[in-house]
């Protein structure tokens, strides 16, 4: 019997662990980022849609537009629909795979690809056929996975992946990883104890201060501990995709540059923590800084972050040349 195909990896893990799983509840923060470009009725599609969560919510903040969300897991597809009907929103979901030439004999104003393109087999084709069904001048929002923001995730993974097969026992992985965090916070606790025995009140006044001083940058801009925040006695659907997923890879901006230009879209706009923020360019570069184009700057903004960085961008179809 062949060995399946990462898709059919792929399709497998997500029909036995339909992801998200959030009840009914709609979700609007996504699109409250991008909406600003969907001001025009037309038609609107999530690729990926998963259980319906995201698109939902965007049907709920646009009503102007028509919706249609596309997975391929029946599983999710399920969900998706009771989670539309419960917000009393028409979304006309369909089973399809990105990696396919995509079912329809007409064009999108709008798609939105939020934490797809990074599980699929082939990336690049995965964009090509989004990009094929997008009308001229359309726009499509990404979101994929960011090389220094996931970076303690994958060493995470990579090392239970040296201890066990990721597609073999969920709950034996989920046990190895647990004995990890109880480790690593018990060596934290010692380290922190340590270090307090070494202050002097002028180090807690002087950290204090330092504290305060950078607040108000450092809000919402917190890297995720991804070691340190699971306690729930079994793997959850969430440390599954997050910990068990057959198959995932991170980007960086030059590398998100390069996709978007081989799919014959342009960068709009980078959102969340690749946003334009003056406050992290030298004065001194500021003159160089803005000759660069919007692609450099995201990339520039990305190594300038102190925080880890995923790119989440808004980009336009060009006309064919």
């Amino acid at each position: 019997m062949p060995e399946p195909t990462i898709s059919e990896e792929v399709q497998q893990f997500y029909s036995e662990n339909p992801y998200p799983h959030y009840g009914t509840a709609a979700k609007t923060k996504a699109a409250s980022s991008y909406m600003k470009y969907c001001e025009k009725p037309g038609k609107y599609l999530e690729a990926g849609c998963g259980t319906g969560h995201v698109v939902t919510g965007s049907a709920v903040m646009m009503p102007h537009l028509e919706f249609y969300g596309i997975d391929f897991s029946d599983a999710s597809l399920a969900i998706a629909q009771k989670v539309a009907a419960a917000n009393k929103v028409d979304v006309q979901f369909q089973r399809a795979n990105l990696m396919e030439p995509l079912p329809f004999d007409f064009e999108f104003d709008y798609i939105s690809c939020l934490g797809v393109l990074h599980h699929l087999e082939v990336p690049d084709q995965g964009l090509k056929n989004l990009a094929n069904q997008l009308a001229i001048g359309g726009y499509i929002f990404i979101h994929v996975y960011g090389e220094e923001y996931h970076r303690r995730r994958f060493q995470i993974n990579e090392m239970l992946d040296l201890l066990s097969e990721k597609g073999e026992d969920h709950e034996e992985r989920y046990r190895l990883f647990k004995a990890l965090v109880r480790h690593e916070r018990k060596l934290k606790r010692g380290s922190l104890l340590r270090q307090l025995a070494r202050l002097s009140l002028r180090d807690v006044i002087l950290g204090i201060r330092s504290r305060v001083k950078g607040r108000n940058f450092e809000d919402g801009e917190t890297l995720q501990a991804w070691n340190g925040e699971w306690d729930d006695p079994k793997p959850t659907e969430r440390w599954l995709d997050q910990f068990a997923h057959p198959q995932e890879r991170t980007y960086n901006h030059t590398e998100m540059n390069k996709f978007l230009s081989g799919a014959g879209l342009e960068l709009v706009e980078s959102f969340a923590l690749g946003r334009q923020d003056s406050r992290l360019v030298p004065p001194e570069w500021a003159g160089l800084y803005s000759e660069l184009d919007l692609g450099r700057q995201s990339r520039m903004m990305e190594l300038l972050n102190p925080r880890g960085t995923s790119p989440f961008v808004a980009a336009r179809k060009l006309p064919v040349t």
